[in-house]
């Protein structure tokens, strides 16, 4: 990965990290130790080229992935949203500290996006927003950078200094449109929607409860 491109890439990181902690689905201690490797990445990533690092965080990933879809399969649908989001912010963190130079960040890029679709399902809408608006001024430029870097060339900080002036436009441009559709095409954040709806039927189900009782 770029150098000119891992810092706006750690912005993106901590604006997924901003989504899903906005929902209250998850814990704050389990995304505390995300947040750390997050802002460590500018040091963690230099650690790289030793396979013993790599080896680490491999079997780490395997052992948390192993121990959410062990606490999935006992618990049931209760707390499906929060194992799913904890593993889907786990993924940035570890792309984030082991894309290579020679890798493409794509699925950064890609996961990104979908943190922010679906933490907008669950998420207040004036914090969402707020990050939103964030993610927006980060995303666009990342991906200007990621499209003059990608083929592994690298960039002058006066050829990056001018990118990035010339995505203000794009951005702002981008968030007029959607701040637009927001305001006449409001989204409802606050309704339960099927998959909410669904857990919550669940939880019902297991505390003995049905929507009709028969008392003959």
């Amino acid at each position: 990965m770029n150098d000119r491109l891992h810092p706006l890439l750690v912005v993106l990181c901590l604006f997924d990290l901003g989504f899903v902690h906005s929902t209250h689905a998850v814990d704050a201690m389990l995304l505390l130790p995300m947040w750390a490797l997050a802002f460590a990445s500018p040091w963690l990533r230099r650690l790289q080229r030793f396979a013993a690092y790599r080896a680490i965080w491999n079997v780490g990933v395997l052992i948390v992935f192993s121990l959410l879809v062990r606490h999935a399969t006992t618990t049931g649908l209760l707390h499906m949203l929060e194992d799913g989001l904890v593993l889907a912010v786990l993924c940035q963190v570890h792309l984030l500290n082991n894309v290579g130079e020679r890798q493409r960040p794509d699925l950064t890029f890609f996961n990104s996006f979908l943190i922010a679709f679906v933490t907008s399902l669950f998420a207040p809408s004036f914090w969402w927003s707020l990050l939103f608006i964030g993610h927006t001024l980060a995303f666009v430029p990342a991906l200007q950078v990621y499209v003059l870097t990608g083929s592994g060339h690298d960039i002058s900080k006066k050829a990056l200094r001018t990118m990035m002036r010339d995505s203000i436009p794009r951005t702002l441009i981008i968030s007029a449109v959607t701040a637009v559709a927001f305001v006449f095409w409001p989204r409802d954040f606050e309704r339960k929607g099927w998959l909410k709806e669904t857990l919550a039927l669940a939880q019902l189900s297991q505390g003995g409860l049905a929507e009709s009782i028969d008392l003959g």
